[in-house]
């Protein structure tokens, strides 16, 4: 096998490479740029970005508790998706427990002994989360 120092096509060839590689991350940077600037001036009501976020089903089903919903919460701040506008955590399907006596959802005592405690941690994280209700009324009973 001949190595790149061996044959100086094959380094031109990579240089060239990585060079487009380069020029193309560049465009896609500037392109980026220039979008955020016209969505910024374009005061439309538009927000710059979606509603970004992470919700528990998409990976987790059922299999979810206090513990895998904070440190899914803990690891999008960690990872630096926070920063890049990932806010929202939500806690979906698998959550509930039981029906109280006048048919609110009530958390699973097993899996969330606390829900307040987990979102208050979310909320000191800087992010916003709270638990999906699949019915017409939530956890405070609206």
């Amino acid at each position: 096998m001949i190595s790149e120092h061996e044959h100086p096509l094959i380094s031109y060839r990579l240089r060239l490479l990585q060079g487009a590689l380069y020029l193309s991350l560049l465009l896609a940077l500037c392109m980026g740029a220039l979008l955020v600037t016209a969505c910024a001036a374009d005061d439309g009501g538009l927000a710059l970005r979606p509603p970004m976020g992470g919700n528990s089903w998409n990976h987790f089903r059922l299999n979810i508790s206090d513990e895998v919903v904070r440190k899914q919460a803990e690891a999008m701040v960690k990872s630096g998706m926070k920063a890049a506008g990932y806010e929202y955590v939500v806690i979906d399907g698998g959550w509930e427990g039981y029906h109280d006596a006048q048919d609110f959802f009530r958390p699973s005592q097993l899996k969330f002994p606390d829900m307040k405690a987990l979102c208050g941690h979310i909320h000191s994280l800087g992010q916003s989360g709270d638990p999906h209700y699949p019915g017409p009324r939530n956890l405070l009973g609206t």
